[in-house]
């Protein structure tokens, strides 16, 4: 009888223990995800995602000019914004904020580890 009584007590030990780091691996997990990076990263992938539901690369590069002619590079992306539907223009504003502090958060971050070594 005591020995079943030790196996219960260790059987139920091992499963709280699976079970607190099964809950602390989710913590980890959900912290790691509320990341300003990592959320960008996927608001920038959203973006693009559904950009390329609008948007065919595919022509955008078979009709842009020579990337060297700025001036007519220019034009083309003016013009081209100019004349998409609102939501595209809305899509290719939130998708370069989105970038603009992706790439800050990343920069400031790399600055941040090289500093602290």
């Amino acid at each position: 009888m005591t020995t079943q009584t030790t196996n219960v007590k260790k059987v139920g030990a091992s499963r709280l223990k699976l079970q607190t780091m099964r809950r602390i691996r989710v913590v980890f997990a959900v912290r790691s995800l509320a990341r300003p990076v990592v959320l960008e990263a996927g608001l920038l992938g959203a973006c693009l995602g559904f950009l390329s539901l609008f948007v065919s690369a595919k022509q955008v590069f078979t009709n842009m000019p020579n990337l060297l002619n700025f001036s007519a590079m220019h034009q083309f992306f003016s013009v081209a914004f100019a004349h998409t539907e609102l939501e595209t223009q809305l899509l290719m504003v939130t998708g370069f904020a989105v970038f603009i502090f992706f790439a800050r958060n990343l920069t400031f971050g790399i600055l941040a580890t090289n500093k602290s070594r």
